[in-house]
């Protein structure tokens, strides 16, 4: 079978979840089948829209260079010159099935054109993008959650691409109308990482019968031999993108509040935002290491007891939560979303209140007065699938479709 997989950002450049995720897949599927990676990079030393030849980790991957993004808002999701370039990249490599997993950056129409060339597809979800164009249902204004979607509430949100637009109204409608009818409407079947997303996303617009619920699969090869190094100190840690919806000044202004020198914490993540959040840390029991690469996940939780994502975006499925499980490491949570959906208050971890310091304090300190809690969370994980086992689901999925 010929696979392409279409997405906004591919390792090394890009590394967050949906990223990693896509990466796991495609050497998985790699083994049987012929995988074809289409995706773009922001480079500004090539052309734009420079479609360059290239191989990862065992994967041909075309990439098309997009340094520098529209200003104005269709353009933000309707690009010509890429919808052309991968017309071009079908007909090279003429796959028997195409499987998006993001078109952030790219162009929606990309869908309407891999059903022209009448090639099945197959879409997995990472985010609420399709219907929020922010992706996370969060106003980036007062940081409240959308449970539908307000036109009004989205100009507002989106007001630094629509403030020169004359009927910013219909333009957000416009794009609500074109994702209906030539994303949701062409695609095949969607793939959800937790049952949270799916059923927002049928109540915002996508039919029962075109969506199955799916978890990520994972590289077990990342944990091989892992081991806890010891330490006389409890060690709590923040893994992943370093911005705000993601929560991560939650726990720096709860470890403030915290004096005692045998309790840290590392956050683990690299942006411009590591100074900021440096500065504001008082407490010098938080250490900042940096990035790190997701084959090294082992390592990074082997000197972690508890992991903590704060996040106030109601999240889909985070793929830390699934890494501590394989490392039978306890999590603390919001309270929310994908991230309650998997971490059971007093079974896997805790559960605090969205966007409350004092709360993420009370439930980061009952670690620390019951350090037997460590152990007995981190024992009631959930089964996280592993890479292959999720990949011969998805392939039963792809084999489904082309008999139809």
């Amino acid at each position: 079978m010929r696979i392409a997989i279409v997405i906004h950002g591919f390792p090394p450049e890009y590394m967050a979840g949906s990223e990693v995720y896509t990466l796991h897949l495609a050497q998985e599927l790699n083994n049987n089948h012929e995988v074809f990676i289409f995706h773009r990079i922001e480079n500004p030393f090539f052309k734009e829209y420079e479609m360059i030849e290239t191989e990862f980790g065992g994967l041909i991957k075309f990439e098309i260079n997009i340094p520098f993004l529209p200003h104005y808002f269709e353009g933000r999701y309707i690009n010509k010159k890429v919808e052309d370039i991968y017309t071009k990249f079908l007909e090279k490599i003429q796959p028997d099935i195409v499987h998006f997993g993001h078109l952030n950056y790219l162009s929606t129409n990309l869908v309407r054109i891999t059903k022209m060339y009448r090639i099945p597809t197959i879409f997995t979800l990472h985010d609420f993008w399709l219907y929020c164009p922010r992706g996370q249902l969060i106003s980036r204004r007062d940081e409240t959650l959308c449970d539908e979607i307000d036109i009004e509430k989205c100009v507002k949100c989106l007001e630094e691409y629509l403030y020169k637009e004359e009927k910013p109204e219909s333009l957000v409608q416009k794009r609500l109308n074109h994702i209906q009818q030539e994303v949701i409407k062409k695609v095949d079947l969607f793939i959800s990482p937790s049952k949270f997303l799916l059923n927002i996303m049928v109540q915002l617009g996508i039919p029962k019968e075109k969506i199955t619920y799916l978890d990520y699969g994972f590289n077990y090869n990342y944990f091989k031999d892992f081991k806890k190094k010891k330490s006389e100190k409890i060690r709590f840690g923040y893994i992943g993108r370093i911005i705000p919806v993601n929560g991560v000044h939650l726990i720096i202004d709860a470890f403030n509040k915290i004096s005692n020198p045998k309790i840290e914490l590392y956050v683990y993540g690299s942006s411009s935002n590591v100074d900021y959040l440096n500065s504001r840390a008082i407490n010098p029991n938080i250490y900042f290491p940096g990035e790190y690469n997701n084959w090294e996940i082992g390592d990074v939780l082997s000197e972690i007891d508890v992991v903590i994502v704060p996040s106030i975006w109601f999240e889909n499925s985070p793929l830390v939560i699934h890494e501590a499980a394989i490392a039978k490491i306890p999590v603390i949570t919001t309270n929310l979303g994908g991230m309650a959906e998997y971490i059971k208050d007093e079974i896997n971890g805790l559960l605090f209140e969205r966007n409350n310091v004092d709360n993420l304090l009370e439930k980061i300190m009952r670690f620390v007065n019951e350090p037997d809690l460590i152990e007995k969370y981190g024992n009631n994980h959930f089964h996280v699938q592993s890479a292959e086992e999720h990949t011969n689901y998805v392939e039963k999925l792809y084999q489904s479709l082309l008999e139809e």
